[in-house]
């Protein structure tokens, strides 16, 4: 995620923003069929649920 974002403060705030949505949303919704990338891709590109 530091190469994505090109800064290693940026990259880790948005990786501790991936796992607290997906410690949120997973145990109602199921896991998605890629864990890894959906907690790599960045919220913008992410489908909502709600």
């Amino acid at each position: 995620m530091t190469r994505r974002f090109g800064d290693p403060d940026v990259a880790e705030e948005a990786a501790a923003e991936a796992f607290a949505t997906a410690v949120e949303r997973w145990p109602a919704d199921g896991l998605p069929p890629n864990p890894g990338g959906w907690l790599t891709t960045p919220p913008i590109a992410r489908p909502s649920t709600g």
